[in-house]
């Protein structure tokens, strides 16, 4: 479902069903075997959003996106 969809829709759960509730993102989908978990040396260089994208080219705009937040958040513009 992804972000923002998932949160929508647990706001909307919570006015009707009150609980916890927590987006787990892609987690089904590797464990459905959908996608392919993340190769070791990957996770041990901490670079696994580095495999999604080359998997996903389509992500590089939101990987994009996060850049620039993150360079605005250190320049003090958030």
């Amino acid at each position: 479902m992804g972000t923002p969809k998932q949160e929508f829709l647990m706001q909307e759960f919570m006015s009707v069903y009150p609980a916890l509730y927590q987006g787990l993102g892609g987690s089904f989908d590797v464990y459905s075997g959908k996608v392919k978990r993340t190769p070791k040396i990957f996770l041990k260089l901490r670079v696994e959003f580095l495999y999604r994208l080359l998997l996903e080219p389509k992500r590089i705009g939101r990987q994009l996106h996060l850049v620039k937040f993150l360079v605005n958040l250190h320049l003090g513009k958030y």
